[in-house]
């Protein structure tokens, strides 16, 4: 999971991607809770299986 901020706050730009752990549980604990929303990860990217050339 990571967040997006909605608004800015701190060090963090609308739209701030929150990637590091300990801030994402510092801020979900706190009140700058609403400035931001929860996002799954990026998904891994899949191999297709043919080095990358596609048909």
């Amino acid at each position: 999971m990571k967040l997006i901020t909605t608004q800015p706050f701190g060090d963090y730009p609308i739209g701030a991607q929150i990637t590091d752990p300990a801030a994402i549980t510092k801020i979900l604990a706190g009140e700058q809770v609403a400035f931001v929303v929860k996002v799954p990860d990026d998904p891994a990217p899949v191999d297709a299986g043919d080095g990358g050339k596609t048909k």
